[in-house]
């Protein structure tokens, strides 16, 4: 027995999900109480803009909470795939309605482009979950605008993010653009979310081919353009 990992049957690795948990839930409550002053707290004032701030700060930590979670269920083999017939045009309007007002608190628009009927199939909550990532990072990077974008391309449905910012580093796009088979985390080279986001996308498979996501530059609005590919 390795006294470093594992004391009284207890793994340490256990332990710390169920602190990630506990810590992920306070944050929630945050959140929550954030969203309660902000309704109440014009942005163009320096307290409103400070707010607008922490709470970009408490998603993105939150994000990379769930994140850490997804991946050690993952590695335990306890990750269910709970895939089903979605509308593409609603999950994106969904996740519009849930990051608007937070963009709009440093005067980004939030836009969502996407056919009617199109559908995909796909795990909704995790796709959600990568999505709103990718949207909450905006936040911090994006100049005035952001669109929300799905489509189908070579029999793949692609749900994508522009953004009109500086772009995507050299060193993050080709991460982003590596095989699923390869990781860059242990050495830098990309972010949890990027890494988690990663591993969703290769979890859909269908007729032998696997989903994987795109970093891009010079997006149709001018920035970065992340891309999520599921079979």
């Amino acid at each position: 027995m390795n006294a470093a990992t594992e004391t009284d049957g207890v793994m340490f690795v256990d332990v710390m999900a169920s602190a990630v948990h506990d810590i992920k839930n306070s944050i929630g409550i945050l959140l929550d109480s954030a969203d309660g002053v902000a309704a109440a707290l014009p942005p163009d004032t320096a307290g409103g803009q400070q707010l607008s701030a922490l709470h970009y700060e408490a998603r993105r930590i939150n994000y990379d909470l769930m994140h850490l979670l997804g991946l050690y269920k993952a590695e335990r083999k306890d990750f269910r795939l709970c895939a089903e017939v979605v509308q593409c045009e609603e999950i994106l309007e969904e996740i519009q309605a849930f990051n608007a007002d937070l963009l709009a608190r440093r005067s980004i628009s939030l836009e969502v482009f996407c056919p009617p009927l199109l559908e995909g199939y796909f795990d909704r909550e995790l796709v959600r979950g990568v999505l709103n990532s990718v949207v909450n990072n905006a936040f911090r990077y994006a100049s005035s605008r952001v669109e929300l974008a799905g489509e189908v391309k070579d029999g793949y449905t692609v749900l994508r993010v522009d953004d009109d910012g500086g772009g995507y580093t050299p060193r993050l796009v080709e991460a982003g653009n590596a095989g699923p088979g390869r990781s860059n985390y242990h050495n830098g080279a990309t972010g949890l979310g990027l890494f988690f986001a990663r591993r969703i996308a290769a979890l859909h498979e269908h007729r032998g081919r696997r989903g994987h996501i795109t970093l891009s530059n010079g997006s149709r609005i001018g920035g970065g353009r992340f891309e999520l590919w599921i079979p």
